[in-house]
């Protein structure tokens, strides 16, 4: 489930979101604790054409 969502964020985002952000999506139990934690990172990639700003 978390992947998913993480796919529909950078979906949604990605476009806006500028090279070099970086951040992250936590998964918790209902007391806060973080069972796991998925870290992203935007790079530029030679694959893909540059946005011009």
């Amino acid at each position: 489930m978390a992947l998913t969502v993480a796919g529909e964020l950078m979906k949604d985002e990605g476009r806006r979101t500028s090279l070099g952000n970086e951040w992250r999506l936590e998964v918790t139990d209902a007391t806060s604790l973080v069972l796991y934690r998925i870290d992203f990172s935007i790079a530029e990639s030679a694959a893909v054409p540059r946005r011009l700003a």
